[in-house]
């Protein structure tokens, strides 16, 4: 398999189960340096990366999401980044009984 040839392997995904597409992903080190950058990643990345401290920060059709992980020399450790599908407020619609 591939993946076990990586240091990490990150998922997008969107909702319950729904791959993310077209993700921007910026990989910065313990230092704040960037160290990997890829803009319109598939659903399945794999970076390899030394050991160390890192943090990642995504973006799907304009929502960020950040992580921080470490990598500690064991090849396919697995990180998953979810978008969940948007919950509508439908709270203004109850009304309140005196």
């Amino acid at each position: 398999r591939i993946a076990n040839q990586f240091s990490l392997n990150i998922v997008f995904s969107a909702g319950a189960g729904s791959a993310a597409t077209n993700v921007n992903a910026t990989i910065f080190n313990e230092a704040g340096t960037t160290v990997f950058r890829i803009k319109g990643a598939n659903p399945l990345l794999y970076v390899d990366l030394p050991v160390g401290k890192y943090r990642v920060l995504a973006n799907y059709q304009g929502s960020k999401q950040g992580y921080a992980f470490n990598v500690s020399g064991e090849k396919n450790q697995k990180l998953i980044l979810n978008w969940p599908d948007e919950i509508e407020d439908d709270s203004k619609d109850i009304e309140t009984k005196k």
